[in-house]
């Protein structure tokens, strides 16, 4: 009995992660309007355009902020939404989508963030705000680079 509850956890669990995923891809919709969850088809192995674009968009952003560009007014909260969005992408169960966050560069950001955000203290635009904060965001940037070193042999050479 014990098993089957903690099965039933589980699922719930699943559930509430696709339908995280698929909140976190109605914001990376490129056309700038949020699309209903059902509206959303599973992402195949590969990003349809619109979604690549808005990753791709969401990397140069993160990217603009790191390099004291000036970046998006949202600072560090959109950091923090871009991250946590992108590594979700790469957590999912079914077919993550490798290869495209490859291409838009997510990688090297992930790399970058985490070194920052991550260094004691925290260095960059990082150092403006509480550890805490930091540790959180470089925490969903490591688990993203370890999603790409336990993706396909293609991938964690890249």
């Amino acid at each position: 009995r014990r098993r089957e509850s903690k099965r039933e956890e589980m699922d719930d669990i699943d559930a509430l992660t696709r339908q995280m995923e698929d909140m976190a891809l109605a914001r990376l919709d490129s056309t700038g309007e949020a699309q209903p969850a059902n509206s959303i088809q599973r992402l195949p192995f590969a990003l349809d355009d619109a979604t690549r674009g808005g990753c791709g968009e969401a990397v140069e952003q993160v990217n603009a902020w790191l390099g004291g560009n000036g970046g998006p007014p949202e600072g560090i909260g959109m950091v923090q939404q871009h991250v946590r969005e992108l590594r979700k992408l790469l957590s999912r169960e079914e077919r993550p989508p490798f290869s495209d966050l490859v291409s838009v560069g997510a990688i090297p950001m992930f790399t970058a963030v985490a070194s920052q955000a991550l260094a004691v203290p925290p260095t960059g635009n990082f150092a403006a705000y509480d550890t805490s904060l930091c540790t959180e965001i470089g925490n969903d940037a490591l688990w993203g680079l370890v999603n790409f070193a336990s993706g396909p042999g293609e991938v964690t050479r890249a």
